[in-house]
């Protein structure tokens, strides 16, 4: 009898202690199940974006591809190449030189052109109008005429339209101060030698917008300005034609 009692003592706690570790297992089990799973659930989306990425760009390469192999849609860039590299132009010169079908035209920066007009040109004078296939250069045009074209540039080749003959300068106005002596007055010019340049005299016309000023800026009139006084002189040069803007006395 004490026998079967020990041998059921010794079982109970036999069972006692394996409950923990088997316990122990379990939950390291289920730890190691749950660190398991995580890295599936990255690796699914991780596949998913990189198909639909792979995807837009194989649907792009073969969107260029059919673009290329399509010959209406190479015409079309073409032609749209063909009017960007197909601009108006318009340029304002001097005639320089004339020939019978002919003229060159120096720009105001100083470039040359040779202007060659054609049926498709019209040249205008005196508000006439003359087709440029008809047109008699050398009655229409004379050297330093001022001249306005309009017309198309087509890669190096410049096409003229339009050609307006102007009746006047169309040379820009440069601006102008001198220091000089006055060596005349009158009621519409003066005449001044410039300082520094020997023997340089101006002659400024006078007009109703010319202001004379003494030291003290009050306004002063062409009797005032007497030969031998030193004087500063401002205004505009447009080709040959000058402007005073102000005389001041110094």
């Amino acid at each position: 009898m004490n026998k079967w009692i020990k041998l059921l003592a010794i079982g109970s706690l036999s069972v006692s202690l394996l409950s923990p570790v088997r316990a122990q297992e379990a939950t390291d089990t289920a730890v190691l199940d749950t660190d398991v799973q995580e890295p599936e659930i990255e690796t699914i989306s991780f596949t998913k974006d990189t198909s639909v990425s792979e995807e837009s760009t194989s649907q792009i390469l073969q969107n260029l591809e059919n673009l290329v192999r399509d010959d209406n849609q190479s015409e079309e860039i073409i032609n749209q190449y063909d009017d960007v590299i197909s601009k108006a132009r318009g340029f304002i010169g001097q005639v320089s030189g004339l020939k019978d079908d002919a003229f060159k035209i120096t720009l105001i920066g100083g470039e040359e052109l040779l202007i060659a007009p054609d049926k498709s040109t019209v040249i205008v004078k005196n508000g006439e109008t003359t087709p440029g296939n008809q047109a008699q250069l050398s009655e229409l045009l004379a050297v330093d005429d001022w001249l306005v074209i309009i017309g198309i540039q087509n890669g190096e080749v410049f096409q003229p339209r339009r050609i307006m003959v102007s009746g006047e300068s169309l040379a820009p106005s440069e601006r102008f101060v001198h220091r000089g002596q006055v060596k005349n007055s009158q009621s519409n010019k003066i005449e001044v030698q410039i300082t520094g340049e020997d023997n340089l005299v101006e002659s400024y016309p006078l007009a109703k917008s010319t202001q004379l000023v003494d030291q003290d800026n009050e306004t002063i009139t062409y009797k005032d300005v007497k030969p031998g006084l030193e004087v500063l002189v401002i205004g505009e040069q447009k080709g040959t034609a000058k402007t005073l803007q102000t005389l001041r006395l110094l």
